[in-house]
């Protein structure tokens, strides 16, 4: 199912530099194709909208790849905001995120660490953008990435 590429959350999929590069040069052949938004608007855009397919599998960042689910049902009730279980991320994206996030500590003041959001990055790379205009709009404010450690700090106490 395609549930899962909902993208409702507040921070639209956390993804970091080279993964939204990667994403662009997979989703920007498919510049003006319909999309996953004609499915759902809050949908992935790299989803075609008749398969329910990524259409940018091979490039998928970790979030996709970590996201998992044992129930149908459960991941279309999540994305209607109601409590389901059989569903949620893989520890190891905890892990990444919060690696992201020393990264961005260690590189204070030397490099900037961003973070991009997923679906903003797909919309902008489907609907034409360039790559720096698209990074530039899907670019994460500086507390964003502290806002997404947080809620995964959250899930992971739910999973206990």
């Amino acid at each position: 199912c395609a549930f899962c590429c909902i993208l409702k959350g507040e921070d639209g999929g956390t993804i970091t530099e080279i993964e939204a590069i990667e994403m662009y040069k997979a989703l920007s052949v498919l510049q003006d194709d319909p999309d996953g938004r004609n499915w759902a608007p809050k949908a992935c855009p790299s989803l075609d909208p008749e398969t329910l397919a990524c259409r940018a599998y091979e490039a998928r960042p970790v979030i996709c790849r970590s996201y998992i689910s044992t129930s149908v049902k459960a991941c279309e009730k999540a994305t209607k905001g109601e409590a389901a279980t059989g569903q949620g991320t893989l520890p190891p994206y905890h892990t990444y995120l919060a690696a992201h996030g020393i990264s961005r500590a260690a590189l204070k003041g030397t490099k900037r660490v961003s973070t991009y959001s997923l679906f903003e990055l797909a919309s902008q790379a489907i609907d034409g953008a360039s790559l720096e205009t698209a990074l530039a709009r899907s670019k994460h404010s500086a507390s964003e990435l502290e806002a997404e450690l947080k809620r995964s700090k959250q899930d992971l106490s739910r999973a206990r």
